[in-house]
């Protein structure tokens, strides 16, 4: 059973944050119930990152949300939490593109499995 965080109706923009600050968030552990499920605004508020960079991601395919009800409103997970926080460092302050983004969250993952085990 997920927990759905309330859509908190902050947007954080990139604009606002400084370098410094975009560095530290991206490199700062993600802790929240694995179970917890985040709606958009409140994922790219607790990420760190802009609405329109949440959604640009997703259609990138970097980051995919786990829940889309047939009414349109779209929840991401813990998991996802971490991948638009790496993403968006990754993008923003080494300037890394698309393609080296999308290729980096993959080894990530694969990684991430590894550790885990069969």
């Amino acid at each position: 059973v997920a927990t759905v965080v309330p859509d908190l109706g902050l947007q954080t923009s990139r604009m606002n944050m400084s370098a410094a600050s975009l560095r530290t968030l991206a490199l700062e552990p993600f802790t929240h119930d694995p179970g917890t499920l985040y709606p958009l605004d409140t994922a790219a508020h607790v990420a760190g990152v802009s609405r329109r960079a949440v959604l640009l991601y997703c259609k990138w395919g970097l980051v995919e949300p786990v829940y889309e009800p047939p009414f349109g409103a779209i929840y991401f997970d813990t998991e996802a939490i971490r991948a638009l926080r790496v993403a968006e460092h990754l993008r923003v302050t080494l300037g890394v593109n698309q393609a080296g983004v999308r290729l980096i969250l993959r080894l990530l993952r694969e990684l991430e499995a590894t550790r885990r085990g069969p």
